[in-house]
Parts: C-alpha cells; sequence; structure tokens
C-alpha cells in the first residue's frame, strides 16, 4: 500500500477539475486500486492525498493520469511513501 502526496504550487481548482475529467476519475468511476483521495486547495495551489492498495495500480492509472496532467499544465509529479496505517472516519454528508 502506498500514500501518494501532491503538493503543487500555482494549480488551481480548473486544472484540477480537466484533470479528472481528462483521466476519467470521478466518484463514480474509482481507478482500479484507489483507495482514498482528498483534493485541497492551498494557500499557494493544490494539494492532493492519494492511497493506493500498489504502486503498479497507481503506476497503471499513471498511463491516464500523465497525459491528463500533461494537457492541464502542470508538471510537478507527486512524492510516494510506503503507507503505515490508515484510520478512516464517517465521512460528512456535505463532502
Amino acid at each position: 500500500m502506498i500514500t501518494l502526496v501532491f503538493d503543487a504550487p500555482g494549480v488551481t481548482a480548473a486544472q484540477y477539475e480537466e484533470v479528472c475529467r481528462l483521466s476519467n476519475c470521478s466518484q463514480s468511476n474509482v481507478p482500479n486500486g484507489l483507495i482514498f483521495h482528498s483534493a485541497s486547495p492551498t494557500d499557494t495551489g493544490w494539494l492532493v492525498v492519494d492511497v493506493w492498495d500498489s504502486e503498479e495500480k497507481f503506476k497503471a492509472f499513471g498511463e491516464r493520469l500523465g497525459p491528463a496532467m500533461e494537457k492541464a499544465g502542470i508538471t510537478q509529479q507527486p512524492s510516494i511513501y510506503k503507507t503505515h496505517a490508515i484510520i478512516n472516519g464517517p465521512v460528512p454528508a456535505s463532502v
């Protein structure tokens, strides 16, 4: 299991949404192997944190994700870490 952290200064919500659209990734079309995805604006750009059940499955999705990021003008790359623990709480209805 891996945790992916994508901290991208200068990236906008519109670019994030474009990447989601181009890579065909949504709540109703979750990529194989994705356990958790969170995307948030920051003071300087955009932050994405994912948990994947394997690096191989993330890399397989990356075949769609990479071209989508390039088309959206995003050049930053994520940091990848071995996941040690996950603690889930209830997701509020407003998310």
